[in-house]
């Protein structure tokens, strides 16, 4: 099975905005053959779990293995932030591509400190034997705020936005850390990485 990686040809795009900045919700792998530069693009996996994240723009995406970890970002149509971790478990690749068109989003549950409602952040792997690690660098945040200097670019754009928001940069730096156990990341009884 050829899972999407860098090294595969293959680029995993989640989300972003498209038009007047309504954020998308879809997956879509953009393979790039080797040699000849084709380009071929499948766009929308199909999602086999109830659930996604939703709309998202600014947010980061790292695949790891078989999945793609998504974190924090805007959600669609609310101008706030997120900080969730979601998780689209590619499944099977299909036989003639070689590649999986579908797959099973589900939310991370994690131990320890809370994560920030960042957006606009950075997220650099990395893999080290066994442990993986998420680098949550920086960021924005949209907070509730009086100070008519703010920068208001992107939290007050809704129309029916009733409070007033302003943009916090954010100095962090958050590790998210995946522990493996042979071929499966390890879990808590709860289900929680």
């Amino acid at each position: 099975v050829k899972y999407p990686t860098h090294s595969s040809g293959v680029i995993v795009v989640f989300g972003g905005s498209e038009g007047i900045g309504v954020p998308m919700d879809d997956v879509t792998l953009v393979m790039v053959t080797r040699g000849t530069g084709s380009v071929k693009v499948y766009y929308n996996l199909l999602n086999t779990a109830d659930l996604s994240p939703g709309g998202l723009s600014y947010h980061t995406a790292a695949v790891f293995d078989d999945m793609l970890l998504v974190y924090g970002g805007l959600r669609q149509m609310q101008y706030s932030s997120s900080n969730e971790l979601w998780l689209f478990a590619f499944g099977a690749a299909n036989v003639a591509l070689g590649l999986p068109l579908h797959g099973a989003w589900s939310q991370v549950s994690m131990s320890g400190n809370g994560l920030p409602r960042i957006y606009g952040h950075c997220m650099p792997v990395q893999r080290e034997g066994a442990t993986n690690r998420l680098w949550i660098v920086g960021g924005s945040a949209c907070v509730a705020g009086e100070d008519a200097d703010a920068d208001m670019s992107v939290c007050e754009e809704e129309a029916s936005f009733q409070t007033s928001q302003v943009m916090q940069d954010m100095t962090v730096l958050y590790i998210v850390e995946l522990v493996k156990e042979g071929s499966n990341y390890q879990k808590d009884e709860n289900g929680t990485f």
